[in-house]
């Protein structure tokens, strides 16, 4: 996404109003379209074609372009919702200043000091059914 004030962004965001996320919720996974993508380490092949000339190696860090989108889209705290690589992600966020509500999600229910995770009750319920 390039971000561009002038230009229509409809395709790139939604805004999640009461419905959305109560029909989406007992859906379970994703339907924000979210990524498995480390953006502090993109391969060349992933990087948007209006941003190769400034992200041109095997491996890039385009943690300034997510930050530059947060603050571009008016987002002020970020909610990650996953594992370590996610979180271990915002905990990068965070030290570049950006205000991080996380919370854990594992199909393992493994999280220490909780009895229950977000994600382990869509696992059994999918394979039982």
């Amino acid at each position: 996404m390039q971000r561009d004030f002038e230009a229509p962004h409809e395709d790139h965001f939604i805004q999640l109003t009461e419905e959305i996320v109560n029909h989406s919720a007992r859906t379970g996974g994703t339907f924000l379209h979210t990524s498995r993508t480390r953006p502090s380490h993109v391969p060349d092949v992933n990087v948007p074609a209006h941003l190769r000339d400034k992200y041109s190696q095997k491996t890039n860090d385009m943690t300034a372009e997510v930050l530059k989108n947060l603050e571009f889209l008016g987002i002020e705290y970020l909610i990650p919702i996953g594992g370590d690589d996610t979180l271990s992600y915002a905990v990068e966020l965070h030290h570049k200043g950006v205000k991080i509500i996380a919370i854990p999600k594992t199909m393992d229910n493994d999280v220490p000091g909780t009895d229950y995770c977000i994600g382990f009750s869509t696992c059994i319920t999918r394979i039982i059914t």
